[in-house]
């Protein structure tokens, strides 16, 4: 993927690859959704899969782990920074490697009966308000405030 091409090229050439692939009736792209359809989303899949190289913080990983479902992503993008050892991590992109490390650790997750819990407690640090104060607290102690 060319990253100087537009969001609008990038999601053409992926509804493209798609449709050759033949994969219409088992990938969605629904767009813009709001919160109430993302919860029932995030209540209602397997796992998050989020293979990106280049993500900045990420909200999918968070507010998936909110809601006690399993995190796929890259070792090689920010997330691990959030998500810490919570999350599993792919260290290439074969996807043959791929499809058997995220069966592999589904069926770990998934004889698990705790994580889900786990991983829910782990997300409430990544509130909103959490990363607030933690800012606030960061300008005081630069400002030498008390």
């Amino acid at each position: 993927m060319n990253p100087k091409r537009g969001y609008g090229e990038h999601l053409v050439e992926l509804e493209l690859k798609i449709h050759e692939k033949g994969l219409e009736k088992r990938i969605h792209l629904p767009g813009l959704i709001n919160d109430e359809d993302k919860l029932w989303l995030y209540m209602n899949f397997m796992a998050v899969v989020f293979p990106s190289k280049i993500e900045g913080m990420g909200s999918p990983p968070v507010e998936a782990m909110r809601c006690g479902k399993p995190v796929f992503a890259s070792a090689f993008s920010s997330t691990p920074e959030v998500s810490e050892d919570k999350a599993y991590y792919w260290e290439n992109f074969d996807p043959k490697y791929m499809a058997e490390f995220f069966l592999e650790n589904m069926n770990h997750f998934e004889n698990d009966p705790g994580r889900p819990l786990v991983l829910h407690r782990h997300s409430l640090q990544h509130t909103w308000e959490h990363l607030a104060e933690q800012y606030l607290c960061l300008f005081w102690k630069v400002l030498g405030i008390n």
